[in-house]
């Protein structure tokens, strides 16, 4: 009985550790995907604003080299900071999916992004949003976009998402330290209580036992 007692705690003390490190394992991977999404809405509003103000300025001012210019004032300025979104990536796209400039690749060598989810929603007037793997690089990037009236251009910015797998590592080495210390702890808590439990039970049947081998013999 006193092994069924302990082997009951133990299985309880896996089950919740267990859950408790996939909740925490999920809630924390998405608390960093909305943090940078809300900072990207915030830059994706300025990258709107000054390829406006250059647009105004004359045609073709908005090259892969402006947009590098940019991006590196972007990260340089979030260098010392807490801003989950580190590394940067800024796009600019016409209503026909052609890339008209890229802070990172060639936008001469780049495919059309008609097709891409959040160039497809940013066209229908909403702030398109994305998690995948770039074909260009190969990072997997958080993608925000939203279209221009004025420009008739869609501005995309995008955040690498890489420090999730960071996240996920870590949190998934303390669960596993924490099961492991918590069924060293069970384990002790469930033999002392076990103990306790059956102490008293055992020593009814010793006495009770022993009443009943007297009483065989007379």
């Amino acid at each position: 009985m006193r092994r069924r007692i302990v082997s009951l705690y133990l299985i309880l003390a896996v089950i919740v550790s267990s859950i408790v490190g996939f909740v925490t394992f999920r809630y924390s991977s998405q608390t960093y995907i909305n943090e940078v999404e809300n900072a990207l809405k915030h830059e994706v509003v300025l990258m709107t604003r000054i390829v406006q103000e250059e647009n105004s300025k004359g045609p073709n001012r908005i090259t892969d080299e402006f947009l590098r210019g940019l991006t590196k004032l972007l990260e340089d300025r979030d260098a010392g900071s807490k801003s989950p979104a580190k590394s940067r990536r800024i796009t600019i796209i016409d209503e026909t999916g052609k890339v008209i400039a890229d802070s990172v690749a060639h936008s001469s060598t780049m495919e059309n992004h008609l097709q891409r989810p959040e160039v497809r929603a940013a066209l229908q007037g909403k702030i398109g949003m994305d998690i995948r793997k770039s074909a260009t690089t190969g990072t997997s990037f958080l993608y925000l976009a939203c279209y221009s009236p004025e420009t008739k251009d869609i501005i995309r910015v995008a955040a690498s998402v890489e420090y999730i797998d960071e996240i996920r590592d870590t949190i998934l080495f303390y669960t596993i330290v924490a099961i492991f210390v918590g069924l060293v702890i069970s384990s002790l808590i469930a033999i002392a209580l076990s103990g306790y439990v059956t102490r008293p039970i055992a020593r009814l049947v010793k006495k009770y036992g022993a009443l009943g081998g007297a009483e065989d013999v007379k």
